[in-house]
């Protein structure tokens, strides 16, 4: 890959975190777009040759920002096999942005997994503080699996401006602890992005 202007989206966040700021809206939901964008080309490329390393590596860590605004999800593959194994099971950096069925390593790890990792993402994004904080992993892990998950439009969770019922709805289905009742797939929730879009246009 060639060398990229920008930052780490866990970088981004952690400044804004510090600054008491946010990017707005459409800005969040624009990275969330070309993530789901890049997820659904790489479910579709790892059914089709059987890859069992597509899915479980979306965390900021793994998400660039570039100055161009174009966003890179890197290391998928790589970040996924690594996933599964120590030290990065233990890390609780990345142990918070695990599902629960990843933590319990006894569902399966699939595309939902990636939607309710992006669910975290953007839950902290527009709420400018951690979804599921841990100084070690056992913390982290009870909190993904028994933590609360307050909506984004309650009073005073949300730092963006104009978070609406349907973002939050949205964020919400991706953060179902059942990967029944989640978007089913990246470009299901995808979908569910546009169609928003285009009722914010109208």
């Amino acid at each position: 890959r060639p060398f990229l202007d920008g930052e780490p989206l866990r970088a981004l966040l952690r400044t804004a975190a510090l600054r008491h700021t946010s990017a707005e809206s459409a800005v969040l939901l624009g990275i969330a777009r070309d993530l789901l964008s890049q997820l659904t080309a790489l479910h579709v490329r790892a059914a089709r040759e059987a890859s069992p390393h597509a899915s479980g590596s979306v965390h900021p860590d793994s998400i660039f920002v570039g100055l161009d605004g174009r966003v890179h999800l890197l290391d998928a593959g790589v970040g996924a096999a690594a996933s599964a194994r120590e030290p990065w099971r233990s890390d609780p950096q990345r142990v918070g942005y695990f599902a629960p069925e990843q933590i319990e390593l006894r569902g399966v790890v699939d595309a939902r997994t990636d939607v309710f990792a992006l669910g975290v993402i953007l839950w902290e994004a527009f709420g400018n503080r951690r979804l599921f904080p841990g100084n070690d992993a056992k913390t982290a892990r009870e909190r993904v699996q028994k933590g609360a998950i307050a909506r984004l439009d309650a009073t005073g969770r949300s730092s963006v401006p104009g978070t609406s019922t349907e973002i939050a709805d949205l964020i919400a289905r991706a953060l179902e602890r059942d990967p029944a009742a989640r978007f089913q797939s990246a470009e299901e929730m995808g979908a569910a992005l546009v169609r928003l879009d285009c009722a914010d246009s109208t």
